[in-house]
């Protein structure tokens, strides 16, 4: 009763205040805002994941034929070395048989020297006891002068040296004034027009230029493949603290390039070779080269073009063509090839087959009968 007669009595009393209802937190309108946009993120992130794994189903197989490709060309960098190494082994050998026959060839030098020299004392010897005024001294004279230019340039392909004896040849016949050794004459100047019309090479020249391409083996550029750097991750700057849908998806885009690294391989994959291997290639490149040297003074041409053909194979198949320096040195080997380092010398035996029938026949045998005994051989 008393509460009744309480809420009665208070009833009535209008200036009495309604009760307040409770206030709302300012956080929480931003806390449900956080909330959305980071639903929106995460919908965003699933649906890239979903396209992003598509395009890697996509690509899986380019992926996968690429693999194949690299192991073969692993493959094929470690045959590459056998086959270096190889090489490597037979120029050695090539080396140690030149060497070989240098030697060879200068002890048949010392021996063709001191030959020389014991003729020309019996020359002289023969000269004092016919007292320097005979024919048959002279037709002697210019026989052994016709046999040194034979082997001036059958041994040492010596053409200055043969021209010179033909020349002292020719002067010793005519100065017997003798007309039957005129076919011989004209044989010994054919000799001579032949020898002054050949072209040789000119082996300083040659050489100077091997050198020269040798010099420059160390400038030339071995193309490497190398990884592409990856993407660094962006970072949202300091001092953005508060939420924004700018800053949400910027973090999610930026999570979005940490997880995913798209590199292209659209490009030929060239042959790579480490370090080591490449100094082995430039040490080769520059052996092939000093062996072309080497054939050009042995008047090798078989060695000559191996090397050239090997150096020009390796410039082709290891070494960066849109190189200034490669294309050049490309071009200078081709230019090389096309020299014939051993043109082919004519023969004087049928002169000095000549020669000796004529100074073998008797003082009155004719002309013409000792055109038939020539005829006859």
């Amino acid at each position: 009763m008393r509460e009744e007669a309480g809420e009665q009595a208070a009833g009535p009393d209008k200036g009495a205040k309604a009760p307040v209802a409770p206030r709302r937190r300012p956080g929480a309108a931003a806390a449900r805002w956080a909330l959305a946009l980071g639903l929106i993120s995460v919908i965003g992130l699933g649906s890239c994941l979903f396209v992003a794994y598509g395009y890697w189903l996509k690509h899986e197989d380019s992926l996968r034929r690429l693999d194949g490709l690299l192991q073969r060309e692993a493959q094929d960098q470690t045959q590459l070395e056998g086959r270096i190494e190889a090489i490597r082994s037979n120029f050695a050998q090539q080396s140690q048989a030149l060497a070989e026959q240098r030697e060879q060839l200068e002890a048949s030098r010392a021996q063709l020297t001191r030959r020389e020299s014991e003729m020309s004392a019996a020359l002289a010897s023969v000269h004092r006891r016919l007292d320097g005024s005979s024919v048959e001294w002279m037709a002697a004279e210019a026989d052994y002068l016709l046999r040194i230019a034979e082997d001036r340039l059958r041994l040492m392909r010596d053409v200055e040296t043969a021209l010179v004896a033909l020349a002292r040849a020719d002067d010793r016949l005519r100065e017997t004034r003798d007309p039957g050794w005129s076919q011989v004459r004209e044989a010994i100047a054919a000799d001579v027009a032949e020898l002054r019309a050949l072209s040789l090479p000119d082996q300083a020249g040659l050489t100077a230029r091997l050198m020269g391409l040798m010099d420059q083996v160390d400038g030339l550029h071995v193309p490497v493949v190398r990884p592409e750097p990856g993407n660094t991750d962006s970072r949202a700057p300091a001092g953005h603290d508060e939420p924004s849908m700018k800053n949400l998806v910027s973090d999610g885009l930026a999570g979005l390039r940490s997880l995913l690294e798209i590199r292209r391989h659209d490009r030929p994959v060239s042959p790579m070779l480490p370090p080591e291997q490449q100094y082995y290639l430039l040490q080769n490149l520059r052996l092939q080269l000093q062996a072309a040297s080497l054939a050009v003074v042995r008047a090798d041409p078989a060695l000559y073009r191996s090397s050239l053909e090997t150096a020009g194979g390796w410039l082709k198949d290891f070494f960066d063509a849109s190189d200034p320096g490669v294309h050049a040195m490309a071009a200078a080997l081709a230019d090389l090839a096309a020299v014939d380092v051993r043109p082919p010398l004519p023969d004087l035996s049928a002169t000095i087959q000549l020669l000796r029938t004529r100074l073998a026949q008797p003082a009155g045998k004719s002309q013409d009968e000792t055109q038939a005994g020539v005829d006859s051989l």
